[in-house]
């Protein structure tokens, strides 16, 4: 239908084949995809409101602009015991999208697949069907890669609806990528079967602007008879009868609404919501779900295995112009730039350099990086007004004392950062219930740090990033490293390994990356919580299609891998193979075993 739909209408209260809940980056597709099949009717309830009740949301250099928005779940963490010890109470902001498109709103839409030995470890590990052979075509399939030098390849498509580009406004891109060769590093296609080495990024913008989940899949679907779409609608519970989901029922305005399901209830709610609506439903910990007085339907190990990408900043001054500085970012010239000929300072999120490095304390076995590197093309509180300064501060949750010791002399120097972001942690989180109010936030703790091996890791990266920063090529533009020291580790001598691991424990932070909530693995895995068709264990028709599912977190932001999931899911969904080896449209989509069970009795 070619609007957002009522949920007090009959057509959208009457018995569905598919009611999904969470239209984020996983729901969008999970929608468009479902309802290409004429025969089912697709309900996709979301929480939050429509996207284009948000301005400037198209703008990619506004990114951070959104976090604690009306547009952010903006949960946060439990106070942290070894990591974040300079954050307001010690207690990391967690930004996750409430509204259609969901993270991909609020995201700095990098493209990141992730390697490919991550997804043959999911393979080896029980969860058959998702080797890197089996999941590259649904990458594939989503692409549009404007890079023509890369969507020649076999890795990249150039067909599917997810607009995908090089993000590299500034010559910081250029002095990333060549710092990295002086240092020995190639320059790569990191969303290739080559992941180590550096590269500019690439981007979800389409002409200069944010290409979200919305814009490329919901949106274009949402004339279609068959697809239904319900803003504002929490849905508070999944109703069961006999270990079958036979339905949700959501809120909105007020009011309860119940829906039936003719054949699945599937969750794609995130590695926040996800966990959380199963445990309110009955699905999850036996003996958390007993404290919580809640009737189990199924014991289940849901909301542990929580990982996240753990990042720690370190910054440089240039003498040389060449940064993004806010005071550029609102000149008229950019503004025009960007509305007229979608390109310009606006047209960036700043991340405009990746780069992927093993590391010397990952296993020997492992094949994958364990450190990434990201440029970031300014400098935190750079040409800030006293204003913008304020809310910036905020929304990192860094008290004054540390700001200005830090950050507190950036306001008129150009520079940038590189964050070291640590790829695979042998930390493991959990999230629970706080209460019974599905309108109250869980209890999320990540427990950063909590495994020693990690910090050794970040330091590693930390002294990579410094090499980066030191090379020939950014010294062509005066790069000096800000030498700030932390007020909380002077009494470290400032560069010992010693003065960076406590610098790590202060100011380590979320890369917003929350995976592994609902692990995918085989029957019999008591780790698991969904088997490889995405099924809830030991129930009926409930499948989970979200970042959750990851049993093991990518090398690599989140975003892609997600929407890789739903793509697979929703040919998992309807019994289908869409798409062949090459991530080439078949035009007659092979039929396979269903992998869903249509209601005997309702």
């Amino acid at each position: 239908m070619s609007s957002v739909s009522n949920p007090a209408s009959h057509v959208l209260l009457v018995l569905k084949s598919f009611p999904s809940v969470g239209a984020g980056s996983a729901g969008c597709v999970l929608a468009n995809r479902l309802s290409e099949d004429g025969s089912a009717q697709v309900l996709l309830l979301e929480a939050g409101d429509e996207e284009t009740k948000y301005s400037l949301l198209d703008i990619p250099l506004t990114s951070f602009d959104h976090q604690m928005s009306e547009q952010d779940w903006a949960y946060l963490t439990e106070p942290q015991e070894n990591a974040s010890l300079s954050f307001k109470d010690r207690q990391v902001a967690w930004p996750r999208g409430k509204s259609l498109g969901g993270t991909s709103n609020l995201n700095f839409m990098l493209y990141v697949r992730g390697s490919p030995h991550d997804y043959n470890g999911w393979a080896e590990q029980g969860s058959k069907g998702w080797a890197y052979e089996n999941v590259l075509p649904y990458f594939i399939k989503s692409e549009n890669n404007e890079n023509t030098k890369f969507s020649r390849t076999d890795f990249h498509g150039k067909d599917g609806p997810l607009t995908v580009t090089d993000m590299a406004f500034t010559p910081l891109a250029d002095a990333f990528v060549r710092a990295g060769k002086e240092l020995g590093h190639k320059q790569t296609d990191v969303n290739s079967d080559a992941q180590l080495g550096v590269s500019h990024s690439q981007a979800t913008i389409k002409a200069g602007n944010r290409w979200s989940t919305v814009k490329a899949f919901l949106r274009p679907a949402m004339k279609r008879l068959n697809l239904h779409v319900a803003t504002k609608s929490h849905v508070t519970k999944i109703n069961f009868k006999n270990k079958r989901a036979i339905g949700v029922e959501f809120k909105r305005n007020g009011t309860i609404y119940s829906v039936r399901a003719k054949r699945e209830v599937i969750l794609a709610a995130g590695a926040v919501g996800s966990p959380q609506l199963l445990m309110l439903s009955g699905v999850g910990p036996k003996d958390h779900l007993d404290e919580m007085g809640i009737p189990l339907v199924t014991d289940l190990p849901v909301g542990l295995n929580l990982q996240d990408h753990l990042m720690v900043p370190t910054q440089w001054r240039l003498s040389s112009p060449v940064a993004i500085y806010e005071k550029k970012a609102k000149s008229l010239w950019s503004l025009f730039d960007h509305l007229i000929f979608g390109q310009g300072i606006l047209s960036t999120s700043g991340v405009e350099g990746v780069g992927f490095f093993k590391s010397e304390y990952q296993p020997l076995n492992a094949s994958e990086p364990f450190i990434q590197l990201h440029l970031m093309a300014s400098l935190a509180g750079s040409g800030m007004s006293t204003e913008s300064n304020k809310r910036f501060q905020n929304k990192i949750r860094i008290p004054g004392k540390v700001f200005k010791a830090l950050f507190g002399d950036n306001k008129d120097k150009e520079g940038f950062q590189l964050l070291t972001v640590l790829l695979h942690s042998d930390s493991r989180g959990f999230i629970k219930l706080k209460s019974t109010d599905p309108f109250q936030h869980p209890i999320i703790d990540p427990k950063y740090l909590s495994d020693p091996l990690d910090a050794k890791i970040l330091l590693e990266g930390v002294r990579l990033a410094r090499k980066f920063g030191s090379t020939k090529v950014f010294k062509l533009f005066g790069a000096q490293p800000i030498d700030k020291v932390h007020p909380k580790c002077t009494e470290m001598e400032y560069d010992s390994d010693a003065y960076w691991l406590c610098y790590i424990r202060e100011m380590a932070s979320t890369l917003y990356h929350p995976a592994g909530t609902c692990k995918m693995g085989k029957a019999g895995d008591p780790s698991a919580v969904v088997d490889p068709h995405l099924r809830v264990h030991g129930l009926r028709s409930l499948r989970v299609v979200d970042a959750s599912i990851m049993p093991r977190i990518p090398s690599g932001n989140l975003n892609a891998p997600t929407i890789m999931i739903a793509e697979k899911g929703s040919d998992l969904i309807r019994g289908i193979v869409s798409v062949d080896r090459k991530g080439r449209l078949l035009k007659y989509a092979e039929k396979v075993k269903p992998h869903h069970e249509p209601h005997d009795e309702l």
